[in-house]
Order: C-alpha cells, then sequence, then structure tokens
C-alpha cells in the first residue's frame, strides 16, 4: 500500500502519482472526522475551548484528535487568508483549523504533515479543490515551522514572514492554474 502522506511530502511524488494513474485518483478519499466542532468562545472573543474531543482519521488511518479542553484561536492559518476565506470558524474547515491549530501547537507531528493534514481535511469536510488548495498553499507559505535543531536537540518554532506580494503571487497561481500539490509544494518548498 502507497502512503499518500509520504507521497506528497517527498521529492519522488511526481513518479508516484504516474504510476499511480488517474484512476485512484478518482476514488480518492481525503479521510473522515470523528465528532463535531463543539466549541465555545471564550471571553477574549478570538479563541475557542472544545467543549469535546475532536479526531479527524488520514486517509492512512493515521488518527489525528484535538482534545476536549483545549483552547484554539486560528493563528496556525495566515492572516491574509482571512480576507479570502473568513475566520478560521467559518465555513467548511471548521474542523480542520481545530486539528490544524492543535498539532501546530504541540508539534507531535512534522510540520509540512500537519499542513497537508489541513487539505485532507478541509476537503474530508466538504471544502473544494480549489479552495482547499488555497488555504493549503497559504498554511505551506506562511505557517509555522518547526525543527529539532540537531546541535541541542531544541525545538524551534518560526513563522515565514508574511509578503502581501508573495502571498497574492500565490494565490494567483492557485486560482488560475489550479496547480496539483506537488506544484504547490515545488513553488513553496
Amino acid at each position: 500500500m502507497i502512503n499518500r502522506r509520504h507521497l506528497i511530502l517527498s521529492g519522488q511524488a511526481m513518479l508516484a502519482v504516474a504510476a499511480l494513474g488517474s484512476r485512484a485518483t478518482a476514488q480518492e478519499s481525503f479521510g473522515k472526522f470523528v465528532g463535531e466542532f463543539d466549541g465555545r468562545f471564550n471571553p477574549d472573543g478570538r479563541t475557542v475551548t472544545l467543549l469535546s474531543e475532536l479526531s479527524f482519521i488520514d486517509p492512512d488511518g493515521l488518527k489525528w484528535t484535538a482534545p476536549k479542553g483545549i483552547v484554539v484561536d486560528g493563528a496556525s492559518i495566515p492572516w491574509p487568508l482571512w480576507s479570502i476565506v473568513g475566520s478560521p470558524y467559518t465555513g467548511n474547515y471548521r474542523r480542520a483549523s481545530v486539528i490544524h491549530d492543535q498539532f501546530c501547537d504541540t508539534k507531535e507531528r512534522t510540520w509540512r504533515e500537519t499542513h497537508y493534514v489541513f487539505y485532507l481535511a478541509s476537503r474530508a469536510d466538504g471544502v473544494s479543490e480549489l479552495y482547499a488548495k488555497l488555504l493549503y498553499g497559504g498554511v505551506l507559505k506562511f505557517g509555522p515551522r518547526w525543527e529539532i535543531n540537531r546541535d541541542t536537540g531544541q525545538l524551534t518554532k518560526t513563522y515565514p514572514e508574511v509578503n502581501e506580494k508573495e502571498f497574492n503571487d500565490l494565490k494567483d497561481f492557485i486560482l488560475k492554474e489550479n496547480p496539483s500539490l506537488q506544484d504547490i509544494n515545488k513553488r513553496v518548498l
């Protein structure tokens, strides 16, 4: 069985996709949610406390869980996207936003995997392909990143600078070209 997460994230993705053929794409499953968005806005009006556990099971069977009681703020979605798609608590990507926030905070998985699962979860919740690609491109380019420093063993988290021109160029590329995820990766990384 081919693990799609590694195909999308690896340099060999183009060869593997070609080998799979178009039938696999047509039958693709994006994963499924277990639970609903059950949250309460906090007095600050910006953060939300999850009132029940929310999980997403990706197509490879990996479970991504946001536990009851966590506080999310949607900050893992770069603010320039908000002007196009709305805040993280609106639209069909609401649950994907919670999962994304949880794993950007805990850093239990790589930033590339975390941003990719945001795409999958958005698609699983009914977000159109083009809209989900726009979300994915935005978080991939401008969302948080983290790495383990090989010398110190310390985890470092960075936020790429949001450049409005770069954002608009990426947005135009995605909306006009409807590129593959691999093409988005090539342009951004």
